[in-house]
């Protein structure tokens, strides 16, 4: 026997439960339920055993199946059904399904399929519950009951067949605006009934409005359920009241979509039936109206904005006018002085000459040409510059050894930066360079460069200029470093000092001692100038300086070899020559003489046959020799701490200035002081008051001498194609022989290396770069580079005779990395290109 037992209600926390009596066992199974809804009426009223043994508990809304032989207890919910059911009776015949009576209706559940048909009767009355009067249930499963008002009958399978003959269809029946129906009208949003229309338009203000829906079945009305919602407005599913009804108030403008579908009968749902519904914007919030608001705002924003732009423009305008005026008179202020210091020395000289012709004309023309030519500069510098700005200067390129020219570009700055006591070297890291350049603005670039660092550093200082190659954004360029020892720019200068008249400022200047308290900084051209060549080539320049401790200009140029090649400048370092640079082509004659009336009287007669060096005494003299290698030395006998006699024993047991030609100038005129004389090593002796013709005889001879020298060291060395008919070498000085021998043997060595430099010469001679070129042009007549380049090429000429080796790998094994390079030069060598000599050679062969 089954017993259900009652939760009473809720507050009082009983559980709900049933309890099986097996009297056979004398025994009491108790089973607990749980429903999922929680109500305040919980209690069990029905109980049914099914076919299958399982038992059936119908507890207010809730449908539990129990299982005696394993204990377990499903639940079963009508979700959907808006009737509670209070179990009457369970009608399962054939069938297989039960039937519930509840207070509104039956309810048909199917175990199997798990599916819940309701049914609502609209004439059942609610008094029959109250009797509790019982059902019957025939063998067909069909229900008789009851009630004060008559009886009742229930068929569950005619019932069911009938609700699966329709499907359930819902419909739009009614669109409602502020309560009342919207009809299809002219000027309405429905053009047609709501049922046929997919879409429809509402304005701004239209946004109060209501939907009906139906599906139009009224077998069983009551058990239909609607689930409705508006797409972009609602934020779930909704169910509709009793009447089906959707309505909405103060929806904003936008585009929305309705949706519903019906539930009839607790498990058949309908079709889906949509609406589109478009609420426009108003007028000032449509796109149009968004458009000109932004227009406006656009408008008024640049109406601002360039108010304030015209605003601090002018106010730019003004301090630009300003600055410029400052430029302006702090331009004028140089030029006035860079012009005046030129004119006062012209005019001064020229009255000088007028009034004192015979003491002052040659003195005065050559400082009145000097100083004409300082204005020439100036002005140039001031028009290229105006040049370069408005683009109408042209370039020039023309291909050849960069290092070769950047020597004679230094080289005249030598004897400036000596006349201030200051070491100027060039560090080429390369001793060939091929690349396409114009000369003079390269030239242009260098000269600045080198003149500001020799002007802005103190004596005793150094400046050093380097070229190398190297790579930037894969494009290979030249890189020339000037770095000097001066006195800086200070930080905040730094980025100006490109700037067109910019100069640093004057106190800077002369706190460094470089300039007297009544004297101008520059004019600030040059630097302009200077950068804008640069760029004009196609290069950067950068400079990286710090106060007191000297600056570094950085230039870098694209390397191109697209220009027909140049004929090679001499290759020589930057002190290959010490003269200056209206004499590079003059021999050097150093005058060693303690009164400056003798000094001043050698030098108006040989200045213009010979570069001048001088020196006060002796010990002064041994060093300039050393450091200039002249070509003749012209020596007072009697001088304070080393006379003539010992400086000219000191320069001919000096294996660097051993062959340098001495004349000896003396009043002593005995024959003993003569004979003392030429056994220290002089090779003439001119007693004073000498002959000045006599005296440039002397040395012409003595110069020739060492010439005929030149030609006998080319021929031994192969270099020259006259024979050695000048001396037999057991004549010629020992000390020479071997120095000219060991150079040659050292290039030798280094025949196929093109990276050999004459660094490397005198690293292993132990004699400085000018030492060297000075002692090699004297013994041969040529610098050292041309030297080692002659050998290279007296070897190629050898090597060309064999006819089985390529013009390339000959060029590659005597030193020249381009074969370009060796056609050229080897032609200016020998008046014709490698190809031609070769042929020459075989046809005079055969």
């Amino acid at each position: 026997m089954w017993i259900g037992c009652g939760g009473g209600r809720f507050e009082q926390g009983q559980a709900l439960s049933i309890s099986c009596v097996d009297f056979g066992m004398d025994t009491i199974y108790h089973y607990t339920l749980h429903p999922k809804i929680d109500d305040i009426r919980r209690y069990i009223n029905g109980i049914e055993e099914d076919g299958s043994g399982n038992i059936w508990i119908n507890a207010f809304q809730t449908l539990f199946r129990l299982d005696p032989s394993s204990g377990q207890i499903r639940q079963f919910n009508h979700q959907h059904t808006r009737f509670s059911i209070r179990f009457f009776r369970h009608g399962q015949r054939q069938s297989g399904k039960l039937v519930d009576l509840g207070d509104d209706g039956f309810t048909c559940f199917d175990p199997i399929n798990e599916r819940v048909l309701a049914f609502k009767p609209g004439r059942l009355s609610h008094n029959f519950i109250g009797f509790k009067l019982a059902g019957f249930c025939n063998k067909n499963g069909e229900l008789f009951f009851g009630d004060n008002n008559g009886f009742h009958a229930f068929f569950p399978k005619k019932a069911i067949q009938e609700i699966m003959r329709f499907s359930p269809k819902v419909r739009l029946t009614e669109f409602l605006l502020a309560g009342s129906r919207l009809k299809a009208l002219p000027g309405s949003p429905l053009t047609k009934s709501i049922w046929e229309t997919s879409e429809i338009k509402l304005a701004h203000h239209q946004n109060v409005f209501s939907i009906r829906f139906s599906t139009m079945d009224f077998r069983s009305p009551l058990t239909t359920r609607y689930l409705y919602i508006l797409e972009n407005y609602d934020a779930e599913w909704r169910w509709a009241s009793a009447n089906p009804m959707a309505g909405y108030s103060r929806v904003p403008p936008g585009k929305y979509r309705f949706r519903v579908k019906a539930l009839t009968n607790g498990s058949f749902w309908s079709e889906e039936v949509s609406l589109h519904i478009s609420i426009s914007p108003p007028l000032w919030a449509n796109i149009w109206a968004y458009s000109f608001y932004v227009v406006i705002c656009s408008a008024l924003i640049y109406f601002i904005v360039n108010l304030q732009f015209k605003r601090r423009l002018a106010q730019a305008e003004t301090k630009a006018l300003r600055r410029l005026d400052h430029a302006k008179n702090h331009l004028y202020t140089n030029i006035s002085h860079e012009f005046r210091t030129p004119i006062t020395v012209i005019m001064g000289m020229a009255r000088q000459v007028k009034d004192n012709p015979e003491k002052w004309f040659r003195h005065g023309l050559e400082m009145i040409i000097e100083n004409s030519q300082k204005l020439l500069r100036l002005v140039n510098n001031m028009l290229n510059l105006s040049k370069v700005e408005a683009g109408v200067m042209e370039v020039q390129m023309q291909q050849g050894n960069i290092i070769s020219y950047l020597y004679q570009v230094v080289e005249p700055f030598l004897w400036y930066a000596k006349s201030k006591n200051i070491q100027l070297d060039f560090h080429p890291k390369e001793n060939e360079i091929l690349m396409d350049y114009d000369a003079e603005k390269l030239t242009h670039i260098c000269a600045n460069l080198l003149s500001n660092a020799i002007k802005f550093t103190p004596e005793g200082g150094r400046v050093d200029v380097e070229a190398s190659t190297c790579e930037i954004a894969g494009q290979k360029c030249l890189s020339l470093q000037v770095t000097d020892t001066g006195i800086g720019i200070s930080k905040e200068h730094v980025p100006h000092i490109f700037d067109r008249f910019f100069s640093q400022p004057l106190p800077t200047v002369q706190k460094a001692g470089l300039y007297g308290p009544d004297q101008e900084a520059s004019t600030g051209i040059g630097l302009a100038l200077t950068r804008e060549l640069v760029k004009l080539l196609g290069g950067q320049i950068e400079v990286e300086s710090q106060e007191g401790q000297g600056s570094t200009f950085a230039v870098t140029l694209p390397i191109h070899r697209t220009s027909p090649l140049f004929t090679d400048h001499p290759h020589q370092d930057w002190n290959d020559t010490s003269g200056p640079s209206n004499g590079e082509t003059l021999p050097i004659a150093l005058i060693v003489e303690d009164n400056p009336h003798v000094v001043i009287y050698l030098i108006s007669f040989l200045s213009d046959k010979y570069q001048i060096v001088t020196a006060k005494n002796g010990t002064q003299g041994i060093n300039q020799a050393i450091e200039h290698i002249p070509d003749i030395i012209i020596s007072d006998v009697m001088m304070p701490e080393k006379d003539g006699f010992e400086l000219c024993e000191t320069i001919k047991q000096d294996s660097r200035t051993c062959h340098i030609p001495i004349i000896l100038l003396t009043a002593r005129t005995d024959q003993t002081s003569r004979l003392s004389g030429l056994q220290k090593g002089a090779d003439a002796y001119l007693a004073k008051p000498f002959n000045q013709d006599e005296m440039l005889i002397t040395m012409e001879q003595l110069i020739k001498g060492r010439r005929q020298l030149q030609q006998y060291y080319l021929a031994a060395a192969g270099l020259s194609a006259e024979s050695h008919t000048t001396k037999d070498p057991l004549e010629l000085p020992v000390a020479d022989h071997t120095f000219v021998k060991n150079v040659y043997d050292i290039v030798l060595a280094h025949l196929d290396d093109y990276n050999f430099q004459v660094q490397d010469i005198t690293n292993k001679i132990h004699l400085s770069h000018s030492q060297l070129h000075r002692k090699l042009r004297a013994l041969t007549g040529m610098s050292t580079n041309n030297f080692i380049r002659s050998i290279r090429l007296q070897k190629a000429r050898a090597m060309l005779k064999d006819q089985d080796r390529s013009i390339t790998s000959i060029a590659l094994d005597t030193g020249f990395q381009h074969p370009d390079y060796f056609s050229k030069v080897f032609h200016d060598e020998f008046g014709m290109t490698p190809t031609a000599f070769r042929e020459k050679h075989f046809d005079n062969i055969t």
